[in-house]
């Protein structure tokens, strides 16, 4: 669109996002079947802030519904 959250479905994920304040986010990738932690775009931008945490959450996640490469995506895909 023109302009950030110009289109209908980025103005209902923001107002969903707003509404409901999300305490953990990550990126599901099916081109690459694989889930991937925020702030860790390259091998120069890994996460850090609440790195165990997050690697726990896909570890979790991954073990019953994915079975694919998680953590980085710089990493995992080498970006």
């Amino acid at each position: 669109g023109p302009s950030p959250f110009s289109e209908p479905e980025t103005k209902a994920l923001k107002a969903l996002v707003e509404d409901y304040r999300p305490t953990t986010f990550l990126t599901i990738h099916s081109g690459t079947k694989g889930m991937y932690m925020p702030w860790a775009y390259d091998m120069e931008h890994l996460a850090a802030r609440n790195r165990p945490q997050m690697m726990q959450i896909l570890k979790d996640l991954d073990s019953e519904h994915c079975e694919c490469p998680f953590g980085a995506a710089g990493r995992e895909v080498g970006y």
